[in-house]
């Protein structure tokens, strides 16, 4: 002990310091780690969330796809018919009748895109407010934490502006 206290060493400060610090370490860990490891969670599940969403409108639109393209096919397969039962029954007028045929068939197909296009539109509109509510929400979550009310709607302001023009 005599070595120790040449060198400077105090035992009852080395034992204050500790005490000190263990106070400090305990009081950081309350007051500071759990609240920011908290809102670090709560940041993660929002993404999760967002990805979540993202992966249903992707599998909507691959859904859409697949319909449009069952129309096409069907619509496809019905011109075929269409033309194969007219030359059966109308050999005199063969020319005239093919030729309605093919227009009619030509008019079906389209039908079948516009409304398998109409049908995407709708799903792609409906996809984007999904995409918008859940950016609006995630906006909401992160600026809520950090801003005041007032600060807090005019950032969501001119979030919503750039998100619904994109």
């Amino acid at each position: 002990m005599e070595i120790l206290s040449e060198f400077g060493f105090d035992l009852k400060l080395f034992v204050a310091q500790i005490l000190n610090f263990l106070v400090l370490a305990f009081l950081f860990k309350k007051f500071l780690y759990k609240p920011l490891l908290g809102a670090v969670k709560k940041r993660e599940e929002v993404i999760k969330k967002g990805l979540v969403n993202a992966e249903k409108a992707e599998k909507a639109l691959m859904h859409a796809e697949e319909k449009q393209d069952e129309i096409i096919n069907k619509a496809a397969k019905e011109a075929e018919k269409i033309i194969s039962e007219s030359r059966k029954s109308a050999q005199s007028d063969a020319e005239k009748i093919i030729l309605e045929t093919k227009s009619e068939s030509e008019r079906i197909i389209k039908n079948a895109k516009e409304q398998a296009n109409l049908e995407k539109e709708a799903i792609e509109k409906q996809i984007s407010i999904v995409a918008v509510e859940a950016s609006y929400k995630i906006i909401d979550s992160v600026v809520s934490e950090l801003f005041t009310g007032k600060e807090k709607e005019e950032i969501l302001k001119r979030s919503l502006k750039k998100i619904k023009s994109v």
